[in-house]
This record gives C-alpha cells, sequence and structure tokens, in this order.
C-alpha cells in the first residue's frame, strides 16, 4: 500500500558555507600553544602530563568602557536639571 506510507525524511548534513575566520585563528593559536609546550593531540586529549589551561575565555567580550557609569550619569542629569529647575523658579543660582 503505497499510497498511505509516508517517505523517510533527508537526513540532516551542515556543510559550511561561509568559514568562521575568529574560530580558526583561536584553533591554531592553540595548536601553536601546545606545540611550543611539547604536548600533542593525544596528550592533550587524556594523557599522563596535566593539560594546561589554554583558554580564550575573554577573546570575544567587549572591554568595559572607561568613564562614567550609566548610574552616574543618571545621577548627574538629575542634579543638573534640579538646579535648573531651581535657577528658573526662582531667578538666581542657589549655589
Amino acid at each position: 500500500m503505497g499510497l498511505f506510507r509516508q517517505p523517510r525524511p533527508r537526513r540532516f548534513s551542515h556543510r559550511m558555507i561561509y568559514s568562521d575566520e575568529h574560530t580558526e585563528r583561536l584553533k591554531d593559536i592553540e595548536q601553536r600553544a601546545r606545540r611550543e609546550l611539547g604536548m600533542d593531540s593525544k596528550t592533550a586529549a587524556g594523557g599522563d602530563k596535566p593539560q594546561p589551561d589554554i583558554s580564550f575565555r575573554n577573546s570575544g567580550r567587549r572591554p568595559q568602557a572607561a568613564g562614567m557609569s550609566r548610574l552616574a550619569i543618571m545621577i548627574t542629569a538629575i542634579v543638573v536639571l534640579i538646579v535648573l529647575m531651581l535657577y528658573l523658579m526662582t531667578g538666581t543660582w542657589p549655589v
């Protein structure tokens, strides 16, 4: 009964269309560091020697902006608005 038979769905195969240069560069740096330390891929995977911490955790994060934080900017703006309102209401600078 071919009428009620559902065809099998195609298997999913993901082919990389675009290459990720950043990830490739990090892998190259990792491999170069392992070679400089005298480690091969078998040793790094779980050999007798301990694996050094070669991780690049903060490579994708932006550094924190130097200067005032958002809260400090908001407080400064509120103080300036209060002083400006007092000047407009009384006609003299309150400071």
